[in-house]
């Protein structure tokens, strides 16, 4: 007579399954949000080298405006050359 403690084998085969199942799941799971992880990573990499561009472009619009700003001021005052820096009696 099997012991009342004893689990029998094909409760044990069940068992084994079940926590093979359940691992596997956790591991998917764990995957899963790993996955997630690195894709919101990656999303706001590009995010932020996309807002870096945008204010080097800024940047490169502001000094060209700049210097069209300046060389209209020049040509204002009557130099002919915006970019003349020599004395001129």
């Amino acid at each position: 007579m099997p012991s009342p403690f004893s689990i029998p084998n094909i409760g044990t085969a069940n068992l084994t399954a079940i926590i093979a199942t359940s691992s596997l799941y956790v591991y998917l799971i764990a995957l899963h949000q790993h996955q997630q992880k690195t894709l919101l990573q990656d999303q706001e990499a590009r995010e932020r080298e996309r807002i870096q561009q945008e204010q080097e472009r800024g940047r490169a619009e502001h000094h060209r405006h700049q210097r069209r700003k300046r060389a209209t001021n020049s040509i204002i005052r009557g130099q002919s050359s915006p970019r003349r820096t020599h004395w001129r009696p």
